[in-house]
C-alpha cells in the first residue's frame, strides 16, 4: 500500500515538520542539515512539555508564574559555552587532521612544545 505523499495541511505541520520538509528537499545534505532537524525536535520537545504542565494549571497559576530572567539566562549561557567548545574542539581536529588511533596523538604539535 502506498504511503500518502502528504497528510497534513501546510497550516497544520508544527516546525519540526517543516524542517523535515526542508531537510527531505536537500538533494546532498550536510551534518549540520540533520543537526538543525535535531535542534528544532529538542525546542518542540520543549514546548510540548511545558503545554502538558500547562494544561493542569489553572488560569490564575498561568498569570501568576513568574519569568525569571536571571534563570534563563544562566541556562543560555551554560548552554552556548559547551557548544562552543564543542565546536571549537571539531575546528580544531578537523584543521590538525587528529586521528584517534594515530599513536603519536600524545605528541605535541611543534617540536619544544
Amino acid at each position: 500500500m502506498p504511503i500518502p505523499v502528504q497528510t497534513l495541511k501546510i497550516y497544520e505541520m508544527t516546525r519540526l515538520d517543516h524542517a523535515i520538509m526542508k531537510f527531505a528537499k536537500i538533494e546532498t545534505p550536510a551534518i549540520s542539515d540533520i543537526l538543525a532537524v535535531k535542534c528544532m525536535a529538542q525546542i518542540e520537545e520543549g514546548i510540548d512539555l511545558y503545554r502538558a504542565c500547562a494544561t493542569e494549571m489553572s488560569q490564575a497559576d498561568l498569570k501568576a508564574e513568574e519569568h525569571n530572567s536571571q534563570n534563563w539566562l544562566n541556562i543560555w549561557q551554560t548552554q552556548t559555552i559547551l557548544a562552543l567548545h564543542q565546536l571549537m574542539r571539531v575546528i580544531v581536529m578537523q584543521l590538525f587532521q587528529v586521528r584517534t588511533n594515530e599513536p603519536r596523538n600524545n605528541e605535541p604539535l611543534w617540536p619544544g612544545a
